[in-house]
């Protein structure tokens, strides 16, 4: 997985201030979408650490035609209290926790910085909208490829190793359809039953299958199934597969590719 790191200055100064928090403010609990009197499109996302450090944490986006995607006074914030754990916006190497945009296009994109500090589950939910009508909000993540509509109601789950990670997710407004990839595979699914270390494949639509791929954290390949039968289901066991955070690739005989993260633990 790619990393991209900013400048080790800045580094130094938030990893330091990150030790000394473990809490800020929790969120709304609405996804209403309310009209605001100046006519700014805004939304609010909660990033909530499940299993590390005690942390919560909200941002706010802004768009309009007065402001714009670079500084703008009274509506860009910076983040002065780094948590070890944590989500936030950025803005010329500046960790942000509210931010202001130009209007939105179906071309914009809003990268989302993350850091953490070990095997640790997190979620990131759509709390409130204003003036957000019916657009698109959706959640890329390109550590596993997928896409997530925070329009949904649900929170998006998701793990990370440790590290800081500048370029994993992005926030866009493009109104997406499947792709005839994405509709061969919508109804196969990959699960993994930790306590005996097997990949278990769904495939009600017969799909043909040709490989399956695993990936270690590092893009090491770790295994690789060529699949000889079109089964509705399939299922094999891994061997001395360490713990760890992998990444699974299906792979059809029309070069469909459908790509899941799993966790050894």
């Amino acid at each position: 997985m790619k990393t991209k790191l900013l400048n080790p200055k800045s580094i130094g100064l938030f990893m330091l201030t990150a030790l000394c928090y473990t809490n800020v403010s929790i969120a709304q609990n609405s996804s209403s979408n309310n009209t605001s009197s100046d006519g700014m499109q805004r939304f609010t996302l909660e990033y909530v650490s499940l299993d590390g450090l005690n942390v919560t944490r909200e941002l706010q986006l802004n768009f309009s035609s007065i402001t714009s995607d670079s500084f703008d006074e009274g509506y860009d914030t910076k983040n002065l209290n780094v948590l070890a754990d944590d989500l936030n916006l950025i803005l010329d190497g500046e960790l942000m926790t509210a931010q202001a945009y130009g209007p939105i296009t179906e071309e914009k994109l809003v990268p989302l910085v993350l850091q953490s500090t070990g095997n640790h589950d997190f979620t990131i939910q759509l709390t409130s909208m204003n003036n957000m009508g019916d657009r698109s909000i959706r959640l890329k993540d390109k550590y596993t490829e997928s896409i997530y509509d925070l329009r949904s109601g649900d929170a998006f789950q998701f793990s990370s190793d440790s590290g800081f990670f500048a370029d994993r997710f992005e926030i866009f407004f493009k109104t997406q359809t499947l792709s005839q990839s994405e509709f061969e595979l919508e109804n196969v699914d990959i699960n993994f039953i930790t306590n005996s270390n097997t990949m278990i494949i769904d495939n009600p639509k017969n799909v043909k299958i040709s490989n399956v791929e695993m990936y270690a954290i590092s893009g090491q390949i770790v295994d690789n199934k060529i699949i000889e039968n079109e089964n509705q289901r399939f299922e094999y066991t891994l061997n001395n597969v360490s713990t760890g955070i992998y990444i699974v690739r299906l792979i059809t005989e029309t070069n469909s590719i459908l790509t899941k993260k799993i966790i050894v633990r």
